[in-house]
C-alpha cells in the first residue's frame, strides 16, 4: 500500500508505487495502525477491507481511514483536509514516480473540490474522499 491514499487514495491505489516507496508507507502503517485499531475498534473484517483495497463500509473502518489519514497529517484533527501536507506528499512522490505527478495532483484537487465528498463526520470525509481519487484513478 502507498501513502497516496491519501493518502488513501494511497491505500486504494497502492498498486501504482514502487516497492521503496510502499515499504515506507508499510513502515509507517507499522507504527500508526495498531494505535489506530485501539482507537476506532476497527474489527478484522474493516482491516481486511482495507488491506484489498476496499474502502470500508463500517463506521469503524471509516474512522480507520480518519485515523491513517491524521497520522499522516492528511487530515486536521477537526476532520478537515490538510491541504498544504497533502500536497507536499503528492509532490515528494513525483521525485519517484514524475509520470504520474500531474495526474495525482489533478485527481486530488478534483476531489478536495468536490462538494459532494464533504461531510461534517471526519469519518465519512475521509471515505468519501478515497473514493473519489479512488473512482478518477480508475
Amino acid at each position: 500500500m502507498i501513502q497516496f491514499v491519501i493518502f488513501l487514495c494511497v491505500l486504494v491505489s497502492a498498486n501504482a508505487f514502487s516497492k521503496e516507496v510502499a515499504d515506507l508507507f508499510m513502515t509507517k502503517m507499522d507504527q500508526v495502525g495498531e494505535a489506530c485499531i485501539k482507537e476506532t475498534k476497527a474489527s478484522p473484517d474493516d482491516i481486511i477491507e482495507l488491506l484489498n483495497y476496499k474502502v470500508p463500509t463500517t463506521q469503524e473502518g471509516k474512522c480507520m481511514l480518519f485515523c491513517i489519514n491524521k497520522a499522516f497529517n492528511l487530515q486536521n484533527d477537526d476532520g478537515s483536509a490538510n491541504k498544504d501536507d497533502i500536497f507536499k506528499f503528492v509532490d515528494r512522490l513525483s521525485e519517484l514516480h514524475p509520470h504520474v505527478h500531474q495526474q495525482y495532483r489533478t485527481i486530488v484537487e478534483e476531489c478536495l473540490n468536490n462538494d459532494s465528498i464533504k461531510d461534517e463526520d471526519p469519518c465519512v470525509f475521509a471515505a468519501n474522499f478515497v473514493r473519489c481519487c479512488e473512482e478518477k484513478l480508475d
